[in-house]
């Protein structure tokens, strides 16, 4: 039966790769904690890694846009948007994996769409630089909309990390599986709430530290309450991102985290969680 090992959640700022590669501004300390976290992902042994993320619009558009997707094919590649400091290349994935979480999912009450040739953007492709040093392992896609009104709510991301646990588990082969959430909990990009000589900016890093301390509190079921989709939206056009971390944590048992470290000026945070049964 397949495990689930280790449960992580990161940012996926388009800017550090070539950040901490020109070793500039914050970049040791950027080095520092995606490190952090990588150690633990290493020391999970994964033989598959599922991403949670949103997608910017690269691989999806307003025509077709789903709540939640899940990627089927055998293999994919990115970054599709031009990530700088990330040259686009080809990562393996698992299919009969994958088209299994699909019918546990559907079994569970969800519906994602099926997506079986595509290309994945920063938001999956900055953990995979680097939280993954082999190559090899077999990335699964798990999006879920965090961008474009109507979101999902708190309530549905949650369930879907804890449905998502129990599709890994009734996987009938032997597999060490990662779940890693992608993104930020403030960011407004491109929006009112930042600067005019600036292209983004943290509008709530109250709500950044907000976040973490119900995670370090172990207060999920007060935390998705009091993240409403205008909540989402008030830490700026980015916030719907506190979704995939809520997918992870939900898949994690909802316990505190073994270790988070925050970025408020940045409004995100690293985290890793050991699975609680």
């Amino acid at each position: 039966m397949a495990a689930l090992t280790g449960v992580f959640g990161v940012p996926h700022t388009p800017a550090f790769p070539k950040l901490v590669d020109d070793g500039v501004g914050p970049a040791a300390e950027i080095r520092e904690m995606y490190a952090r976290v990588r150690a633990r992902v290493e020391a999970a042994e994964p033989d598959v890694v599922i991403v949670v993320a949103d997608d910017h619009l690269n691989t999806f558009f307003l025509d077709n846009f789903p709540s939640i997707g899940i990627g089927i094919g055998a293999e994919t590649w990115g970054p599709n948007d031009g990530t700088d400091g990330l040259p686009p290349r080809s990562i393996p994935s698992d299919p009969d994996f994958a088209s299994h979480l699909l019918a546990e999912l559907i079994g569970r009450g969800f519906e994602p769409s099926v997506v079986q040739d595509f290309a994945i953007d920063h938001a999956m492709v900055v953990p995979i630089h680097f939280l993954l040093g082999d190559p090899t392992i077999p990335v699964v896609p798990l999006w879920i909309n965090e961008l474009v009104p109507p979101i999902p709510t708190s309530e549905r991301a949650y369930e879907l990390g804890r449905c998502l646990r129990a599709a890994i588990e009734s996987y009938d082969h032997e597999r060490n599986v990662v779940v890693i959430g992608s993104g930020s909990f403030s960011l407004e990009v491109g929006g009112v709430h930042i600067a005019p000589d600036q292209n983004y900016g943290v509008p709530d890093p109250e709500w950044t530290e907000t976040v973490v301390d119900h995670m370090k509190t172990a207060r999920a079921a007060e935390l998705v309450a009091r993240a409403t989709p205008e909540r989402l939206h008030r830490a700026g056009n980015v916030g719907g991102e506190l979704l995939a971390w809520l997918v992870a944590w939900a898949a994690a048992g909802g316990g505190a985290p073994e270790s988070i470290t925050v970025q408020p000026q940045f409004g995100h945070a690293y985290a890793s969680w050991e699975v609680l049964s």
